[in-house]
Order: structure tokens, then C-alpha cells, then sequence
């Protein structure tokens, strides 16, 4: 076996093995949420999975010097990067947003615990996010809080925020975690210290003690929320709006709800202004 055949039975082995981890990544994550049974297309994950692991070792075996570590670990970043780029594409395409059920568009509401803003505003904006995404945290730092300045303060908009996590186990915890701090009416404080922690470490990882461990810098009731956030308390809370997203054609993370239309991505400032804008016509202001 030549060189250049090793390398590419290599490279083939890093591409399955990739899309072994990632078909596995979406399968638990989708299955944690509560996605999975109402989604049959993720059932044939399962065959991704098989045909995936059939051709990582037939490349592994054929490969011979593969560096089993060195796969494992780009094996990782490939399905980190796979899974985040599949199902966050279309980010920069704000009118491909696909098509989700009228009545659940119709039906989708603010969580007061979770909302920024004038509760009488004619302008709703509902974001489905996670934690761990990184469009979600370039939003956030960036487009956001001009939208807050522009909109919000003025009295224009009501903003609230609700959970879309699907990336890792860890989007999960963090969305349950973020809804603990709500019951004690402290989410947007909880929320922004997420984003801050993901800006600053890359990732968001650890046990649920590290997320109890944040609610401990926000001087929250540590007790009450270990026990919230170790009980599951708020993980129902969590599936519904994974559920609800689903139903109003959320496909990737962030998406936007905007009076009824959905945004998807981490547009530029102008694609919010012009569909508040047009909202705001809409409603007479």
C-alpha cells in the first residue's frame, strides 16, 4: 500500500468516524429534548450510524499507521463543526426560513419570566436559541443589544427568549439551568453570564454543579436552585419550547419570530429593522 492510498483511507476514516459522532451528537441531543419521537426523519439516524461505523473500520483496518487519537480528536471537531453548520445552515438567509404550522405561529407567546420590554408593545420578538451555539452568542454580543437600544427601551418591542437546544448535552442543562434562575426571577442575569462564560472559555461543559456553581456568582438561592436544576424541574419547560420552535419552523439556531415571521440566523441589524419596521407599519405605528 503506497503512501498516498494510507493517507486517503485516513481521510476516509476521519470522515466517517465524523459522521459517526455527529449522528450520534444529534441522536442524543434530539433525543434528550424530546425531539426525536415527534420527528421521524431523525429515525434514520440510526442507519447513518451503522453505515458510518462500517466505514470507519473498513478505513481504520485498511489505513494501518492511523493515529487512533489523533482520529478520535478530529473526529470530534469535524461532527462539532458538521452538526453546528447542517443544522444552523441557511444563517445568512433570512427569507429561505422554511414554512412551520399557522396555528402553533399563531399560538406562540412570550414568557413573561423570560421578556424584555413594554408588555403592550405591538411588536413580539421570540428568539430560539442555545446556549452553546455560536451564532447564538454572535447575536447576542453584537445584534442584540442595539436591538435593545433601538427598540426595547423605546418602548417598540417585547423581547423574549426561549430554548432551542440541540447542539450538545450541555445546551440542555444550561437551558434548564437558565429556567432555575427564572423561577427566582433572576433569567436575564443567569442568561447574560452563560453568554459571558461561552465568550470567555469557548464552550460550555461540565456537571450540573458547574451550572449551580454559576447561580452561586449571581449570589441566587443556591439551595433552592440545586434542587430545581438536580430534580429536572424545568426540563418539561424546555421541551416545549424545543417543540414549539419545531412546529413554527425552526430548524437551526438563532431563529427569530417577528409578529409571525420567522428570521433565521445572526442577521446583520438591517434584516431586525427592516422586519420591525414592517411590523410596525403593519400594526398602524
Amino acid at each position: 500500500m503506497n503512501k498516498q492510498h494510507t493517507t486517503d483511507r485516513a481521510a476516509l476514516g476521519w470522515f466517517a468516524l465524523g459522521a459517526l459522532v455527529g449522528a450520534g451528537a444529534l441522536a442524543a441531543v434530539l433525543a434528550l429534548t424530546g425531539m426525536l419521537e415527534s420527528n421521524p426523519s431523525a429515525g434514520d439516524l440510526a442507519a447513518i450510524q451503522a453505515a458510518a461505523k462500517a466505514g470507519a473500520q473498513e478505513a481504520l483496518r485498511e489505513g494501518g499507521s492511523v493515529d487512533l487519537s489523533a482520529v478520535r480528536e478530529a473526529a470530534r471537531e469535524a461532527a462539532k463543526a458538521g452538526v453546528e453548520e447542517a443544522l444552523q445552515a441557511g444563517a445568512d438567509k433570512a427569507d429561505q426560513a422554511p414554512a412551520g404550522d399557522p396555528e402553533a405561529i399563531k399560538n406562540a407567546a412570550p414568557r413573561g419570566s423570560n421578556m424584555i420590554g413594554n408588555p403592550q408593545a405591538v411588536v413580539t420578538i421570540i428568539e430560539y436559541s442555545d446556549y452553546q451555539c455560536p451564532y447564538c452568542l454572535r447575536f447576542h454580543t453584537t445584534i442584540f443589544p442595539e436591538l435593545v437600544r433601538q427598540y426595547v427601551d423605546t418602548g417598540k418591542v417585547r423581547y423574549s427568549f426561549k430554548h432551542f437546544p440541540f447542539l450538545t448535552p450541555e445546551s440542555a442543562i444550561a437551558a434548564q439551568a437558565a429556567e432555575c434562575a427564572a423561577d427566582q426571577q433572576r433569567f436575564w442575569e443567569y442568561h447574560n453570564l452563560l453568554y459571558a462564560e461561552r465568550e470567555r472559555t469557548g464552550r460550555l461543559e461540565g456537571s450540573k454543579d458547574k451550572f449551580i456553581e454559576y447561580a452561586g456568582t449571581l449570589k441566587l438561592d443556591t439551595q433552592a436552585f440545586s434542587a430545581c436544576l438536580n430534580e429536572d424541574r424545568t426540563l418539561s419547560r424546555v421541551q416545549q419550547d424545543a417543540l414549539e420552535g419545531q412546529k413554527v419552523g425552526v430548524r437551526g439556531t438563532p431563529s427569530f419570530l417577528i409578529n409571525g415571521k420567522l428570521v433565521v440566523g445572526a442577521q446583520p441589524l438591517i434584516a431586525f429593522q427592516t422586519a420591525i419596521e414592517e411590523a410596525l407599519k403593519a400594526a398602524g405605528q
